[in-house]
């Protein structure tokens, strides 16, 4: 009767359980990796490019500066510090 009663505790252990052992969960795909592209190199200018100081000074430096580097020109009223006088 012992016998009986351990069997049926296994087996009721067994049915409780599902009877089947716990999956591992799967692990997620590999990320598809493609190879990088050459790099093609900068074409050289064809030829020297002009470059003209005054024009440039006057459009990037000249509103606050001024057009002749006193410090005067027309954003450096708002400026704190002041414009540098460049001359």
């Amino acid at each position: 009767m012992r016998h009986v009663i351990i069997a049926l505790s296994l087996v009721a252990s067994l049915v409780a359980c599902g009877g089947e052992p716990a999956k591992a969960p799967e692990a997620p795909p590999a990320p598809v990796v493609e190879a990088p592209k050459p790099v093609e190199a900068p074409a050289a200018p064809a030829a020297p490019v002009a470059f003209d100081a005054k024009a440039t000074f006057g459009t990037v430096c000249g509103t606050c500066h001024g057009l002749e580097g006193k410090g005067d020109g027309v954003a450096a009223a708002g400026l704190n510090p002041q414009a540098r006088r460049l001359r």
